[in-house]
Order: C-alpha cells, then sequence, then structure tokens
C-alpha cells in the first residue's frame, strides 16, 4: 500500500464526532459506497489535473481506488464518512477540490448558470450542505507540534518553537530544517502530509508546506553559523498559538482593504480579500482618493484567497487606457464539459472554442496530456477593460507584491498583470490555479453532500500549465532563514519596510528609478 495512503487510513479511522448533527436516516454501508463511486467517477471523467499531479507530485490518484474505497468501508458513522470523503479530495491536491459549505451552496443556487446546475438534483439543499461540511472539518485528536517553521525560497525555517518546551532545548527560530525523523525535511512533508495544503514549487520542482508542524523526536537543523545540530525534541503538553504572522500582516479590522502613503509619495494599498459585498465601489474609492496623487502605487495581495473579480473593478478605475487580455484553458472531454463550454461560450461574455491545432505554436511547453482525446478543444477568454469614465486616469507606475499564499481569483489578478504588464509583479512564485472557469459541482446521490473539482487546465501566455508554473513575478524575492526571525509577532496598523523583504525590495526599486 502507498505510504500515503497508510496515513490516510489511520486518520479516518480515528476520526471522531465533536458536534452532534443530524440530517434525516443514517446511511447504509452500500450508499457510502456507491456515493464513493459517484465521486470517483466524476473525477476520473471531468478532473483535469490528474496527469500534471502525477508529473509533479508522483502521486497516480486514479490507481488508489481500493485504498479510497476501504476508507469509505470502514466509516460507520456520518462524520467519519465525511472525513473519508474529504481525505479522497485531498489527494487531488487543489484548493478548489472540497466539500461545499452551505453559504457557497445558496450562492449556486442564486447565480450559476443552467449548465453548473445539471449535476444538481433536486434534493440540493444548503441545509444538507452545511452539515457534511461541517462534519468533514472536525479534525482527530493530535499531538501538539513542538516547533512551527515556514517555506522561505526552498528552505523550513523555524518561526516558532513551543512556548513550553523553548527552555528545554536550544532550537531557536532561524535555524533550518534538515531532516525530521530521520528523513530529509522534503521526504517528511512529502510522505506525512496527507492534506491539500502542499503546494507546488515552479522554480525548484517541489510540493511543499507554506507551514510544518515539526513534531516530538529526532530531527536536524542547521544553526546560524551553517553548523548541523541534532535535537531529541520533547512532546509538547498542549495545542500553542503559532505567535507569528505572515507579511504584510496589517489588522484591516472589518475592512478588507488598508492604505497609506509611504515617503509622501509612493501610494500603498493592501487587499486583504477579494470582496464580494455591495459597497466594493465605495470602499476602493475610499482607499484610492489619498493615493491618487503620488508618483507609485503599490498593490499588496500577498496572502490574499481569492473570492470575487473585484480586482477588474480595480484595473476599471485606475487605467487610462484600454486593456486587452486573453487565457487559454483546456477541459477534459467528458459529456458535462462538452456541455459546459457550449454553454460558456454561447454566454456571449467573451468565451469562444478554439481548434487545437492553435496550441502547437506553444511547441513543448504545453502540457502533453492536452493533446490526448481524454482532452477536449480549448477555450479562450477575451476581456478589455476601459477607463472608467470620471475615474482616477492614474498616471504613475503600478507594483503588485505577491507571495505562495496568492490565490483564486488573487491570482487571476497577478496572471492579468503579469500577462498585460499593467503592473510589475514582485514577490515569490504565486500559489495557482489563477487561470480557469468556476469549479464544477457534484451532489453525491445518497447523503446530499455537495463537492466541487476545478473545471479546465489554465495555460499560462507561454503554454505551460499554471497549475505547474504558477505565475512568476517579473522580479522574484529570494529570502534569508533571517526573515522567518522578522516575522511580526502581532498584528499591525501599517507597513514595516525595514523588516519585510518583498515591501523593501519593491520600494528599492521605486526610489533606484527614479
Amino acid at each position: 500500500m502507498h505510504r500515503l495512503t497508510r496515513s490516510l487510513l489511520v486518520v479516518a479511522v480515528c476520526s471522531i464526532t465533536l458536534i452532534p448533527l443530524g440530517c434525516g436516516s443514517p446511511l447504509t454501508a452500500s450508499q457510502r459506497l456507491a456515493d464513493f463511486d459517484y465521486l470517483y467517477g466524476a473525477v476520473l471523467d471531468n478532473y483535469p489535473f490528474l496527469t500534471l499531479l502525477q508529473r509533479t507530485h508522483g502521486f497516480a490518484w486514479a490507481d488508489h481506488y481500493e485504498e479510497y474505497r476501504v476508507l469509505v468501508e470502514q466509516a460507520q458513522t456520518d462524520a467519519s464518512f465525511a472525513r473519508a470523503i474529504e481525505l479522497v479530495l485531498c489527494g487531488l491536491r487543489s484548493e478548489h477540490a472540497d466539500i461545499v459549505p452551505g453559504a457557497m451552496v445558496k450562492a449556486i443556487q442564486s447565480t450559476a448558470a443552467p449548465v453548473w446546475l445539471q449535476t444538481l438534483s433536486a434534493g440540493f439543499s444548503p441545509r444538507r450542505a452545511e452539515y457534511w461540511r461541517a462534519l468533514a472539518q472536525e479534525r482527530t485528536e493530535t499531538i501538539p507540534a513542538t516547533a512551527k517553521a515556514v517555506y522561505l525560497s526552498g528552505e523550513y525555517v523555524v518561526a516558532a518553537v513551543c512556548p513550553a518546551i523553548a527552555n528545554m532545548v536550544e532550537l531557536r527560530t532561524g535555524w533550518v530544517v534538515e531532516s525530521v525523523r530521520g528523513v530529509t525535511v522534503l521526504d517528511y512533508v512529502e510522505s506525512h502530509v496527507t492534506d491539500r495544503r502542499l503546494r507546488w514549487d515552479p522554480i525548484l520542482r517541489q510540493p511543499f508546506l507554506r507551514e510544518l508542524e515539526i513534531p516530538y523526536g529526532e530531527s536536524v537543523f542547521r544553526d546560524g553559523l551553517g553548523n548541523r545540530v541534532s535535537l531529541t525534541l520533547p512532546t509538547a503538553n498542549a495545542h500553542w498559538a503559532s505567535g507569528f504572522y505572515r507579511w504584510p500582516a496589517i489588522a484591516t479590522g472589518t475592512d478588507w482593504l488598508f492604505s497609506q502613503v509611504i515617503d509622501g509619495s509612493i501610494g500603498y494599498l493592501y487587499m486583504q480579500r477579494m470582496a464580494a459585498t455591495p459597497t466594493v465601489a465605495r470602499d476602493l474609492a475610499r482607499h484610492l482618493s489619498p493615493l491618487i496623487q503620488c508618483d507609485d502605487l503599490i498593490i499588496d495581495i500577498r496572502g490574499n484567497p481569492g473570492g470575487s473579480g473585484v480586482w477588474a473593478l480595480l484595473v476599471h478605475m485606475l487605467t487610462k487606457e484600454s486593456l486587452e487580455y486573453q487565457r487559454l484553458m483546456v477541459p477534459r472531454a467528458s459529456q458535462l464539459m462538452d456541455r459546459l463550454c457550449a454553454d460558456v461560450v454561447l454566454s456571449g461574455q467573451g468565451f469562444s472554442q478554439r481548434p487545437k491545432s492553435e496550441l502547437e505554436v506553444f511547441g513543448e511547453r504545453i502540457p502533453p496530456e492536452v493533446w490526448l482525446e481524454q482532452f477536449g478543444e480549448p477555450i479562450c477568454f477575451s476581456m478589455k477593460i476601459e477607463p472608467l469614465p470620471g475615474g482616477y486616469s492614474y498616471g504613475g507606475r503600478i507594483w503588485l507584491l505577491v507571495d505562495d499564499g496568492v490565490y483564486s481569483n488573487a491570482a487571476a489578478f497577478a496572471a492579468f498583470c503579469t500577462a498585460t504588464g499593467w503592473a510589475t509583479v514582485v514577490g515569490t512564485p504565486i500559489g495557482g490555479e489563477g487561470v480557469g472557469l468556476d469549479p464544477l459541482y457534484f451532489m453525491l446521490p445518497n447523503s446530499g453532500m455537495v463537492v466541487r473539482i476545478p473545471s479546465v487546465l489554465g495555460l499560462n501566455p507561454d503554454g505551460s500549465a499554471n497549475a505547474e508554473y504558477c505565475t512568476m513575478p517579473d522580479v522574484v524575492t529570494r529570502h534569508l532563514p533571517d526573515d522567518a526571525v522578522k516575522l511580526p509577532r502581532k498584528a499591525m496598523q501599517g507597513t514595516d519596510a525595514d523588516d519585510d523583504r518583498v515591501l523593501h525590495q519593491c520600494l528599492d526599486l521605486i526610489r533606484s528609478s527614479r
């Protein structure tokens, strides 16, 4: 049995129901297995990243049917069944592959085009979806971490040590993790992590965690002088708050934006998320107005998980010239995706279907699987953003700060900026899945559980897969181990250019080019 799935079995069997919830008659074993088979077939037919997952992570998801089936067979309660399905989806390594919460179900019911609802039956219920989502989010009891490390430019660097053991070991923040429990830290991450937090580093071509919890036992570190230090870490007696924040670490309160002027002539706008409230236009205007006279404008989306397409409104308000942008996506050749593609092409919203032969211009950069019969004809999305009448027509330079926490619609914004040159992108490679369509939604027939998976394989302007090569910044920041020591220990009321390496690099570029 694959070492990953051995870990999955242990986690699923040990699932504990912490919240008593009821949602109709209990499922029988055969009903749970039928739901799993439905999900497995939907993924095999429609998921666009199966080959890419094997190429990057070395994991052939489709080959693990029997192991996944055992997870479901051993699920005796609704909670353990929900956790088993969640782990099956985790194997797809996408933050767009999960069990859908009730609020999202309500949004689908009110906004989705008819094709998105074709996989959902008359029993489609937000309450039922929320029930299964809540159960799936429960976690088993775990042993507290002894220390926590962050991934910086290919290395895991200690950012916090459990306060209860800090005086018992000589471990220090800023030390680099080399091995954990007798294996290299990279092997430990690949073999012990069973959820979708595992991302892909397009520069070093390796999977990674943004943050790694270091367990008790023997680990080897490299200290600030380059010496190797072997430590046997004791067991922490309780879970503890990590005590650090990732940059920019700005406290926005109930707002999703923060703004300030740096050095009297550099505007700074932080977007904590891509909000979808009715007041987004007013919110943007309120924060942009004090910045519009600045010679340079920095837009910071680091850590932004996505949300709405409000970034297009931001560009609409700021640009002084027309901007044209295209993105290519390749769907699987399934009956469902054929219907979806026909629907979006007929929507009149900038979509068109192209022959595969048009992809030949990209040569070897194109993912080889798209030439197989399992993939259909590519979809092209074209958009044109005109200056907003009465808008700002901003004439200064625009800079976009990014990191590996940028995802979904935030990653789409970064992809737009690199493709059009509207902003100079500074930071580390972006989390991925910023080029695509809305996910596909499926309701499992017996449980009513609603799940989603990505719908298309998005391509970068050079033809490479966005999920594999991500969106590369125009200026790539190289982090040092000392950056983990300088991480903020509390939410901040503004920016800190002294310790924030990405912001510091951007400000240096601005000042040196004036």
